[in-house]
């Protein structure tokens, strides 16, 4: 297997290769959570990494993760979904047949602080366009990268060059977001208070800037229909924006520290948030009225301590798309696991991260596209792929979400249902 392209080990990487693994063990058993790959950089440039920054994303199709190794180099490693691991650790599928394993390296030539696939569109349509563009982006596979001149970079999977550079924000850009909806939309957060964002249809032309932010903006998430966005930032608000007509929708109230994740569910009716005030609250994205907390410290800390050093900031915390399971990871090194079918009053299961010292702490966590690994970053620029344990969720659970899918909670509330009903409908309980 290749570690890189022509076969040669690009700078600054340090595989991990492990066992190889096969059967029901690799994939771990119900309510188990099992490390399955791990990627870390070399000692000199650990020390060096960006803390804020995810240093892993997956590809929506679960068909290779982008790593920030540090040296200014980006390393597009093959996924292999059959087995939920690297291609480097296992390059056979479920049949036994050999994986392609090459892996290609972006020289970006500068940090890399936020990271985005984009794989064209699901069914490219000949006509969309419209008139002539330098760019088809329908059918071109690209990896965005954001940095912290204040630009956004589009990166040709299938080459390794670059292809395009965003210019217009005037701060790092700390998060970068492609719509879900196939609209060919780019939104990008930004250390300068503002969102903007970029039709790729138009050659990556920027048609739209929200500054409604109060603080430098590090995180958003799209809703999965494309028509709402939820950010935040250095402060302890979060903010939603109708993305249909640009505007901010609602200011988010209740954490008291800084936040610093975001994330919809997989049916767009919930909202999760993380900060350090050692709390993850879930919001209903619809009234942005909180429902849940999920605490981090039994019993919750006192308000002057919520609000300073803690030794429990919550770091991130991500909603599967597939299962609507959450995770959040601690600077306390715990990733949590919890199921909106139980109780949120603790966790279903915490798992240590592995960690070289006390002071590399988890600072970022990302599902794949399946809902069946979770990758988790660390201050060091390091990543530890665990499977995500496996629950079978009640039928009211599902049943939930498929009508949260087609239904909003307003008219949810208009149906002609026992009151206590809808409000399990609308996650009140």
């Amino acid at each position: 297997m290749a570690p890189g392209v022509g076969g040669k080990e690009p700078d600054g990487f340090q595989g991990r290769p492990l066992d190889e693994l096969d059967g029901p063990e690799f994939l771990g058993g119900i309510g188990v959570s099992v490390k399955v790959g791990e990627l870390r950089p070399r000692p000199e440039l650990a020390d060096k990494a960006d803390s804020s920054a995810v240093p892993c994303v997956f590809a929506p199709d679960d068909s290779r993760v982008a790593w920030s190794c540090g040296d200014r180099k980006v390393v597009i490693l093959p996924w292999n979904k059959h087995k939920n691991c690297l291609v480097r650790d296992n390059c056979r599928d479920a049949d036994g047949s050999q994986l392609c394993d090459q892996e290609v390296v972006l020289s970006t030539g500068l940090e890399v602080c936020a990271m985005a696939f984009w794989l064209g569109l699901r069914q490219p349509t000949d006509g969309r366009r419209g008139s002539w563009k330098r760019f088809d982006f329908t059918r071109t596979p690209v990896l965005a990268t954001g940095h912290p001149n204040g630009r956004v970079r589009l990166w040709s999977l299938e080459t390794g060059s670059l292809m395009l550079e965003l210019m217009d924000h005037r701060g790092a850009v700390r998060d970068i977001q492609f719509a879900p909806d196939d609209s060919l939309r780019l939104v990008s957060a930004s250390a300068d208070k503002t969102l903007k964002a970029w039709d790729l249809t138009d050659d990556g032309n920027m048609f739209k800037t929200l500054s409604d932010c109060r603080s430098p903006v590090l995180r958003c998430s799209w809703r999965p229909d494309g028509k709402q966005l939820v950010a935040c930032g250095q402060s302890k608000l979060l903010y939603v924006f109708d993305m249909v007509d640009y505007k901010r929708q609602m200011v988010l109230e209740g954490h008291y520290n800084e936040v610093t994740s975001c994330s919809f569910t997989c049916d767009g009716s919930l909202i999760v948030s993380s900060s350090h005030d050692t709390r993850a609250i879930v919001w209903d994205a619809e009234t942005g009225k909180p429902l849940r907390t999920l605490f981090h410290l039994n019993p919750p800390p006192r308000l002057i301590f919520a609000a300073g050093e803690n030794g429990a900031w919550v770091k991130a915390a991500v909603m599967s798309r597939a299962m609507c399971q959450t995770a959040t990871v601690c600077e306390d090194g715990l990733v949590r696991f919890w199921h909106p079918w139980q109780s949120w009053e603790e966790p279903a299961l915490s798992v240590p991260v592995p960690r070289s010292s006390e002071e590399e702490i988890p600072t970022s966590c990302a599902y794949n596209a399946a809902g069946t690994v979770i990758a988790v970053g660390t201050s060091r620029g390091a990543v530890t792929f665990l499977t995500v344990p496996k629950y079978i969720p009640p039928l009211s659970h599902l049943a939930r979400r498929a009508v949260r899918r087609v239904t909003s909670g307003r008219q949810v509330e208009q149906l002609p249902l026992p009151g206590a009903v809808r409000g399990f409908l609308c996650y009140a309980h």
